[in-house]
């Protein structure tokens, strides 16, 4: 196998599902993911994976604006179903946590595959959450 096959292999999504080690965590985070990306109209029909990629390109494109007020959105829907008592508040975290995971798996992907070329976020954020470049 060649280093850049093994570079495009690990990415990202691979990092976000090689995180959670129980297959019902990871059946269940991808569930939640999955409500996420229907919510904010990421439904074209496509997997998982590739609503994934389409999410974390559409943050990239706009410095997180979009990302934030959808992620918000989302949360403020939970939070009104918490309060109707459809759903109990440790969902909406359960929600949260699997979002964030995703989030978390892109940037520790980003830092480490362009670890010597340009990162795709800028270098003061790369050191405010702890990595250097």
């Amino acid at each position: 196998m060649k280093v850049e096959q093994l570079e495009s292999d690990l990415d990202y999504w691979r990092l976000y599902l090689y995180a959670m080690k129980s297959p019902v965590t990871r059946d269940k985070y991808q569930k939640r993911l999955g409500k996420f990306f229907d919510f904010i109209g990421l439904d074209d029909g496509g997997s998982i994976e590739e609503k994934s990629r389409v999410f974390v390109e559409m943050a990239r494109k706009d410095n997180s604006n979009w990302t934030f007020s959808n992620i918000l959105r989302f949360i403020q829907f939970q939070n009104s179903r918490v309060v109707r008592k459809e759903i109990s508040g440790a969902t909406v975290r359960n929600y949260v946590k699997s979002i964030k995971l995703l989030l978390q798996q892109q940037l520790l992907w980003c830092v480490c595959h362009q670890w010597n070329r340009p990162c795709c976020i800028p270098r003061r954020e790369c050191q405010n959450k702890g990595f250097s470049s």
